[in-house]
């Protein structure tokens, strides 16, 4: 369960890295291309610390998301995913190297979890203002 949690917030950090359009609130798959710019964090479950960065993603109308998530100690890494309604997962970085599950919460916030070696961090990603 908690590895599930950990994985939905991997999934909202990568979907964080939004895009250059303005702030907008998404609740379900959107009917056209969407483009979302996101600040994001990722937080140990235990212990202290946080990476931050932005993500820029794409929402499209078949559910598939991508982008590009860029952290703040590098450089841009690739982003794939999926929507399913209020449910997302992302893959970030080469051969999804960070996996995150989570979900929207009022439309504008992503909520979610991943595993970063065998550690349990959450993953929270939050519309960036233009």
């Amino acid at each position: 369960m908690l590895k599930q949690h950990v994985l939905a917030g991997a999934l909202a950090l990568a979907l964080a890295l939004g895009c250059s359009v303005p702030a907008l609130a998404i609740s379900a798959i959107p009917s056209h291309a969407v483009t979302i710019q996101y600040a994001t964090r990722i937080v140990p479950s235990f212990g202290v610390g946080e990476y931050d960065g932005t993500m820029r993603l794409t929402l499209n109308p078949d559910g598939i998301i991508n982008g590009f998530y860029i952290p703040d100690s590098g450089g841009p890494r690739l982003v794939t995913g999926g929507i399913d309604g209020d449910h997302i997962w992302l893959d970030i970085g080469f051969m999804g190297g960070l996996h995150i599950t989570g979900q929207f919460k009022d439309g504008h916030r992503i909520v979610g979890y991943t595993f970063i070696r065998d550690g349990d961090f959450s993953f929270v990603a939050d519309v960036r203002p233009r």
